[in-house]
């Protein structure tokens, strides 16, 4: 049989050195509250940018296809006053949910040339306003026609 003598003086006043890793940290574990807020803001500020690029992307195709909307509708009414040339001078007007227009015909040349000319020719303005977040858009187009019958400006 073997016994062990320990010295209960040693035991207690001598440090116990282990070998053995340490055991890791709470902070070793997951992120701290700070790393956490950090991150949060970051994301916080690149959403924000973000999102308003997408607002921005968004406002400007609404833009573009309402202007393309009122390009189509002058472009419609000077084939109309191609291929039925109006009757007379001055303007006509209209206006649908979002835009109104408006259809001027005027003389072309200087009063000789139109009276050398053996047609008429006018000048055709074709104007289209509508409103963009508050402020009023307008797109023109012009072409030259003759008119219709035989007035003489």
């Amino acid at each position: 049989m073997c016994v062990l003598l320990i010295d209960p003086t040693k035991v207690f006043s001598e440090k116990i050195v282990s070998k053995a890793k340490p055991a890791p940290s709470a902070a070793a574990d997951g992120f701290t509250l700070l790393e956490i807020l950090v991150a949060l803001a970051i994301l916080a500020m690149s959403l924000t940018v973000l999102l308003s690029t997408f607002s921005l992307a968004l406002d400007r195709t609404s833009a573009s296809k309402t202007r393309d909307q009122a390009q189509a509708l002058a472009k419609t009414l000077l084939l109309q006053a191609e291929v039925a040339p109006p009757a007379e001078l001055g303007d006509r007007t209209g206006e649908n949910q979002t835009m109104r227009w408006r259809l001027h015909v005027s003389p072309y040349g200087t009063t000789e040339e139109r009276a050398a000319w053996r047609t008429q020719p006018a000048e055709v303005v074709v104007t289209v306003w509508w409103d963009d977040h508050g402020r009023t858009r307008a797109l023109s187009l012009q072409s030259l026609t003759t008119l219709s019958g035989e007035h003489r400006g």
